[in-house]
This record gives C-alpha cells, sequence and structure tokens, in this order.
C-alpha cells in the first residue's frame, strides 16, 4: 500500500491522460487485496 499510494502521489501532476492514473488505481487496488469484503467497491472508489 505504501508504495501504491507513492506512485500515485509523486505521478499526480506527470501524467497527462487523464484516465492513466485513475485505471492504474483500479487495477493495482484490486491487485493488492487488501479488503476481505468490498474489494471491488473500495477499488471503483478510489478510482
Amino acid at each position: 500500500m505504501d508504495r501504491f499510494l507513492s506512485v500515485v502521489y509523486e505521478s499526480w501532476s506527470i501524467i497527462d491522460d487523464p484516465l492513466v492514473l485513475p485505471a492504474y488505481a483500479l487495477w493495482r487496488m484490486n491487485w493488492i487485496h487488501p479488503f476481505v469484503e468490498g474489494n471491488g467497491r473500495t477499488a471503483r472508489a478510489t478510482c
């Protein structure tokens, strides 16, 4: 989670395409899968 948040924070002003960072956040949250219930809902909310 620390690395994920670091990448999102560091990439916030660098990435030009508005869909790249939310797509990465959705993929990474589903890949990390830190939640027993509601992982998909939390990932989509993050996206």
